[in-house]
């Protein structure tokens, strides 16, 4: 994916789940919280981590409470019908929805609206909600992305040994693999 670094003064950072629970289980919240101006999650995010709260391990899946500079942004169905999304079913828990001619779950959803609607950076892995988002301009930043940002910035020290922790809590992503071999001897 690629980004470019942009300043922490004016770049708002929208959350999907998954990016929120990987830099959660490396304790990285805090320096999310120093590189973006705000930092949100959809309404339909927080739901669905507060959901796995009691269900996850300790330390797998923070509990948003903990963390109140995250804001959390309700986002009602109808704006949803309003920016053209089709409600196909009801899954896993969710709802499943189809917007831009895909699939889409209703968090990965609310993330790429609320970053559009805010211009913000939008962390999102799920392949789904990754081509929505560029689809329809959004900026994603995936999390390795946010972990070069970071060593750029000097809030972590090598973001290939970060990445290798993140993958040894049995978060994947493409990316993170590669990051995690960038400074490996072979």
């Amino acid at each position: 994916m690629g980004s470019t670094p942009i300043s922490p003064t004016i770049n708002p950072l929208v959350f999907d789940t998954s990016p929120l629970q990987a830099l959660h289980r490396v304790r990285l919240l805090p320096v999310v919280r120093a590189s973006f101006s705000q930092v949100l999650v959809p309404g339909a995010v927080f739901d669905e981590t507060m959901a796995s709260v009691p269900q996850a391990a300790p330390g797998r899946v923070p509990d948003l409470t903990d963390f109140p500079w995250i804001e959390v942004v309700a986002m009602e169905t109808q704006e949803l019908l309003a920016a053209g999304a089709e409600h196909i079913k009801n899954r896993r828990g969710t709802e499943v929805y189809r917007w831009r001619g895909r699939q889409i779950d209703r968090p990965e959803l609310e993330a790429v609206l609320l970053g559009l609607r805010l211009q913000a950076s939008i962390a999102i892995e799920d392949a789904k909600g990754v081509r929505c988002a560029t689809d329809a301009g959004g900026r994603v930043i995936s999390v390795a992305d946010m972990l070069q940002q970071f060593e750029r910035e000097g809030r972590v020290s090598d973001a290939g040994t970060v990445a290798q922790g993140i993958l040894e809590t049995g978060y994947w992503s493409r990316e993170l693999q590669a990051l995690k071999w960038r400074n490996t001897p072979r």
